[in-house]
């Protein structure tokens, strides 16, 4: 059986223990950091038959940026976005649906998410409603930043969505920012 539930301060050995084993080096979250994004307030764990096996990080942030490696979470002055983090499922638990369910527990509600893909995900991301913007190096590996934005009936983008005049980066009709292409 799979649960989502809230990360909690109990789960940081486990979650970080996950973390340092699932990624390669140059993608390594320090202690400080780890922690300090349980206060963003989107952060989940996922335990199969009660054993945490994977994890979500999430928070608002900016959009069109994607957040650093292994830095303290700072909440931003004016969110634009809920953005993804980190996505760790354990090898034993691949498979099962866990990093789907985690994922939409942390979309959930949310009209615009954003993340960048690393590590080949982005098809993952795709089957869950991302859009790709642009690619990039992040911390020696390539990467894509994704974004999902919800559409509400025939009213179009999301009233809660930020206007063209508010924000530097315009959302675009297809779901790209600043008009730029979506490949």
């Amino acid at each position: 059986m799979i649960e989502i539930r809230p990360m909690r301060e109990g789960d940081m050995d486990v979650v970080e223990e996950m973390g340092t084993v699932s990624y390669p080096p140059n993608y390594y979250e320090g202690s400080a950091s780890f922690r300090s994004k349980v206060s963003g307030g989107g952060c989940l764990v996922g335990l199969v038959d009660g054993v945490l096996a994977g994890y979500l990080m999430s928070f608002p942030y900016v959009l069109g940026i994607p957040y650093p490696i292994n830095e303290v979470y700072v909440p931003a002055g004016h969110p634009e976005c809920h953005y993804i983090h980190d996505l760790c499922v354990s090898s034993c638990a691949r498979g099962l649906g866990l990093g789907t369910a985690l994922a939409e527990v942390a979309m959930s509600g949310r009209p615009m998410v954003a993340l960048t893909a690393v590590m080949g995900s982005e098809g993952f991301w795709e089957g869950l409603g991302f859009r790709r913007q642009f690619g990039l190096d992040y911390y020696g590996g390539r990467a894509t930043y994704m974004l999902r934005v919800l559409r509400q009936g025939s009213l179009g983008w999301a009233s809660c969505l930020m206007s063209a005049s508010a924000c530097p980066n315009r959302i675009a009709s297809d779901g790209s920012i600043d008009g730029s292409v979506v490949v």
